[in-house]
C-alpha cells in the first residue's frame, strides 16, 4: 500500500485571483468621484517576466460638477500586458473596454451616454507576497461618452487603486 500525490498545475502558468479597491474618476473639467472596484483575474504566464492578464471589473465611476453627483455603473474589462523587470514589480499597459450598465445622478444622468467606453490603462503592480499584491492605474479615456454631438469630448480619467488576491 503506498501514498499517491496529485500535484496540480506545478508550473503555475495559470494564475487565477480577485481583486477590489478605489477608483478616483473624473470627466474632463469635473471634480474627482469616489468609487469602488471589484472583480476577477486570470494571468497567463508567458515566461518569467511577461504575462498577459484579462480582468472582469464591476466599477462605479463619476465626477461632480457642482452640486450634481453624476454615478455610472460599469463593467470594465482590461486586457493587460504585464512586464516583470525585477523581482516582485510589475509594469501592466493595455486597452479596457468598458459596458454602461446604470446612471444617476439628476440632470446630468439624462445626458445620452453611449454603451461602451474604450480606455488605455497605464500602471504598476508590487507583489508584497506570493499571494496579495496591490496594484496603482491611470485610466485614460479615448472615447467620447456622450450620444450628443458638438465639439466637446466627455471622457472618463480614472485613477485606480487595488489590492489582489491570487492562488
Amino acid at each position: 500500500m503506498g501514498n499517491t500525490t496529485i500535484n496540480a498545475q506545478s508550473d503555475n502558468t495559470t494564475i487565477f485571483g480577485i481583486k477590489g479597491g478605489v477608483n478616483l474618476s473624473k470627466i474632463n473639467n469635473g471634480k474627482n468621484k469616489l468609487g469602488m472596484v471589484i472583480g476577477a483575474f486570470a494571468e497567463f504566464k508567458m515566461s518569467d517576466k511577461f504575462s498577459i492578464q484579462p480582468e472582469l471589473l464591476y466599477s462605479k465611476q463619476g465626477a461632480k460638477f457642482g452640486s450634481n453627483n453624476l454615478k455610472l455603473n460599469y463593467i470594465n474589462v482590461p486586457v493587460l500586458a504585464k512586464f516583470s523587470p525585477i523581482n516582485k514589480i510589475s509594469i501592466e499597459a493595455g486597452p479596457q473596454l468598458g459596458y454602461l450598465l446604470s446612471k444617476s445622478g439628476g440632470t446630468l444622468a439624462k445626458s445620452n451616454y453611449k454603451k461602451l467606453d474604450l480606455s488605455a490603462v497605464i500602471g504598476l503592480n508590487y507583489q508584497i507576497s506570493e499571494t496579495i499584491g496591490i496594484d496603482a492605474r491611470y485610466n485614460l479615456g479615448l472615447k467620447d461618452i456622450t450620444k450628443t454631438p458638438g465639439k466637446h469630448k466627455i471622457k472618463f480619467f480614472n485613477f485606480c487603486y487595488l489590492i489582489n488576491f491570487k492562488n
